[in-house]
């Protein structure tokens, strides 16, 4: 006979001699709270491909042998044993006789399920193990027969359970979800044959990785025993990619491991913390701008020489900082007199200064302290959208970029634009102004919503003569810059000025004003920074600036481009004046190209040839005209048109340069073929 009744005497010591045991812990105090796993127990891990499953389970096997003495049995069907040994000693610090200690490993060729549970009782009954990490059911799965049926899955895990009690080993099945959608949550049912899955395991749980945050997610769905965890209990670890480890993220340490060097105790811990406006630098600006306006003054009160100009005399449009700057400023300018100038000046002086105080009667508005917080943006990486952040939390994201930002900073761009711009292009980057769908790339009909917010680069080469903290100094001045940094190269500075809700959707007419105001200061913007889905590479700067209180910056200019308005020359990159008659057959030419959607460009080399022309001719201002004869081919990328005219507008001194001869002949060839868009 196979069974027999428990007498009452044996039940009644049985129930008096049970303690409650709470599970066996890893070392780690998140997971712990919330997963404690026991022998003689089934546990599934279910999560996508490319979550880091196989990572965590060497882990967690680790962290059992480092804080309960466990030896692991991996049947690791996917990773070749040789890479699995390396990835275990990696765990033990590189110590690979000590991953040997704890780390079980077969060589085999298995036929059928029975051959694995027959694996599992040699590896107890041979070297004590105590814990079993089948990674992963997809390819273990071909061992059971008539997989598709549920029924057999259902016996195959029945027999996985009862190898578990027999063996007195804790379990871990690693598995994919397949019944889930884009976008979907992993759940307990996401797995095929979830019933069984569900019903026969003691434990489930979920995780999700962060690659970019180096953070995982770890989600408890099943617990059988609450003593033991908490079902819906969630943690988030911190992820070490060099020593393949996981901590606590409100952990200093990577995981307490006794084994690894001591931590530098001299170290400072960072400060994240946003930091207010800096007074001292806006006083120190403003004043220094109130002298130097002072002293052009007094000189321009004298008789000047024919042919000058009185452009000096002309006072700064950037708005005091602080009730402080504005005393500052009061005190600054009381000179008891000065000089008579020309009626002009006096005239254009007194304009300014009616100006002056009709924008101090205005009240100023400011970000909210949450603004960094509640505005989102989308991570990008290689130009495609990976991810959607808080801007405060992409902006640290550079902090841990820090090697791929170094290895740009080390090239000069002079000597190897190459070398400079595969660098770059391995550094994360971000969309300040607005936010793309997850998957997408960031070109303009792919944007979701626009940000009041624009951001402002400051590049070495347009400001010759200034350092990078004298640029900072100018920068930080401004009372609407709410963040300023070292841009990614380490050789230029960018900006983030929060703009009036209203003027979000005319991205150009407010970096025209700040074009305006940073020329007053004696800096240069950068004139492609107009594009609301323009991406900004990830940076880190030790004195980065902060500026939680800043003013909403409210102007804008609207300035109508030369090919819509008058023929004369437009914008500094400009190297040709047109005729009005050549000016109007671009006009005429540019509303047939709409009207008809004709093709001047047929591949990439004509895009080259036509941007070498437009940037030849208009410079800057032509980057509309390029992106109108560019969007009537399929294939169209606003981002790379972009980028191309970039190329063209800074780089054609290498060129072959071309004019409107080119321009013309393409068009003559499109009206010819008609070649349209369908």
């Amino acid at each position: 006979m196979s069974f027999k009744k428990i007498d009452t005497n044996d039940f009644i010591t049985a129930a008096r001699e049970y303690k409650v045991f709470e599970g066996y812990k890893c070392g780690v105090g998140g997971l712990d709270k919330i997963f404690r796993i026991d022998k003689q127990t089934l546990t599934t891990l279910v999560a996508m491909p490319g979550s880091g499953k196989s990572t965590f389970t060497n882990f967690y096997g680790y962290r059992m042998a480092k804080n309960n003495e466990w030896k692991t049995l991996y049947i690791a069907e996917e990773t070749p044993k040789a890479r699995q040994c390396r990835l275990l000693s990696v765990l033990f610090n590189g110590k690979a006789d000590k991953a040997s200690k704890y780390s079980v490993l077969y060589d085999y060729d298995l036929t059928d399920w029975q051959e694995l549970l027959n694996m599992i009782k040699d590896a107890k009954d041979t070297y004590g193990v105590d814990m079993v990490i089948l990674d992963n059911f997809s390819t273990l799965s071909k061992l059971i027969k008539n997989v598709n049926e549920s029924a057999n899955v259902g016996i195959a895990l029945s027999a996985l359970k009862k190898a578990a009690i027999e063996t007195n080993t804790a379990i871990i099945l690693v598995s994919h979800p397949t019944k889930i959608n884009e976008g979907q949550k992993v759940t307990a049912y996401s797995v095929s044959g979830s019933a069984n899955f569900f019903n026969l395991s003691d434990f489930m749980f979920t995780l999700t990785a962060d690659k970019y945050a180096k953070e995982t997610t770890i989600e408890v769905l099943k617990v059988r025993d609450d003593t033991k965890g908490v079902t819906g209990g969630e943690c988030t670890l911190k992820y070490d990619a060099v020593h393949l480890k996981y901590s606590d993220t409100d952990s200093s340490t990577e995981d307490s491991d006794t084994d690894s060097q001591p931590a530098d105790t001299t170290a400072t811990k960072e400060d994240n913390t946003p930091k207010g406006i800096n007074y001292d630098i806006a006083r120190e600006v403003m004043k220094a701008k109130l002298e130097e306006d002072k002293q052009t003054e007094t000189k321009d009160s004298q008789p000047a020489p024919a042919g000058t100009t009185k452009a000096a005399t002309q006072q700064t449009a950037v708005q005091p900082a602080s009730k402080e700057v504005k005393k500052a400023k009061q005190e600054d300018t009381q000179p008891a007199a000065v000089p008579a100038v020309k009626e002009e000046v006096t005239k254009e002086k007194a304009n300014t200064e009616e100006i002056t105080k009709q924008e101090a009667k205005e009240e100023k508005q400011h970000i909210t302290p949450d603004f960094i917080h509640n505005t989102k943006v989308s991570i990008m990486g290689e130009h495609k959208v990976l991810n959607e952040y808080t801007l405060y939390n992409a902006i640290m994201l550079g902090r841990n970029c820090k090697e791929e930002i170094e290895a740009v900073r080390s090239i000069d761009r002079s000597k190897n634009e190459i070398a400079y711009k595969k660098a770059k292009a391995k550094v994360l980057s971000f969309t300040p102004s607005c936010l793309c769908p997850i998957g997408g790339s960031a070109k303009a009909e792919n944007v979701e919503h626009v940000n009041p917010l624009i951001a402002v680069d400051l590049d070495e080469k347009d400001n010759k003569g200034l350092s990078i903290e004298e640029m900072r100094t100018k920068i930080n001045s401004l009372p609407y810059v709410m963040y300023s940094s070292i841009s990614v190269g380490g050789r230029g500075m960018y900006a983030l000025i929060p703009i009036a809700e209203a003027n979000k959707n005319d991205f150009k007419g407010v970096f025209n004003a700040l074009n305006e105001d940073f020329t007053k200061l004696g800096l240069k913007l950068d004139s492609s920074c107009v594009n609301v889905n323009r991406e900004r590479y990830m940076s880190y700067d030790d004195n980065e600036y902060w500026n939680k209180q800043c003013e909403i910056y409210t102007r804008k200019i609207n300035i109508p481009t030369q090919v819509h308005t008058h023929p004369s020359k437009v914008g500094e990159n400009a190297k040709k004046t047109l005729t009005p008659r050549e000016f109007s057959d671009v006009k005429s030419m540019v509303e047939d190209i709409k009207r008809n959607k004709l093709q001047l460009s047929k591949n990439h080399t004509d895009t080259l040839g036509l941007g070498n022309a437009i940037a030849n001719i208009w410079g800057e201002e032509g980057r509309e005209l390029l992106h109108i004869i560019r969007s009537q081919r399929e294939g169209y990328d606003e981002y790379k048109t972009d980028k191309t005219f970039d190329d063209m507008l800074y780089n054609n001194e290498d060129n072959e340069r071309y004019g409107l001869g080119l321009i013309f002949t393409k068009y003559k060839e499109a009206k010819q073929g008609q070649t349209q868009v369908n």
